[in-house]
């Protein structure tokens, strides 16, 4: 089984992957956060925070498809999950592997 972080996980790490992708790569959306948020930061830094970001999620779910398969639990849906959510995940994960270790 599963276990699926809270709702708030899943709209925080998603929006905010969604918004910061855009933010780097779709030139309308930058140019309103410039607006709104000044243009200190340039565009280059959002890029590199974002491919930052998919390599960390992308790092977390290798993490989570070995501890899954270790633990004789679901490997594709704890790495899918992983990749999607990162942090929240593994650590779901990581307490789910310590269970299954306990002897019955």
């Amino acid at each position: 089984m599963v276990e699926r972080p809270a709702l708030g996980w899943w709209i925080g790490v998603i929006g905010g992957m969604t918004f910061l992708g855009l933010v780097a790569f779709e030139p309308r959306t930058a140019a309103g956060w410039s607006r709104r948020a000044g243009d200190r930061v340039p565009r280059r830094a959002y890029q590199a925070l974002f491919a930052a970001s998919l390599a960390t999620h992308a790092a977390e779910a290798a993490v989570a498809a070995r501890i899954a398969r270790r633990a004789g639990l679901a490997v594709g849906p704890w790495t899918r999950q992983t990749l999607l959510l990162g942090y929240p995940s593994l650590r779901l994960l990581r307490r789910a592997a310590a269970r299954a270790a306990q002897p019955a």
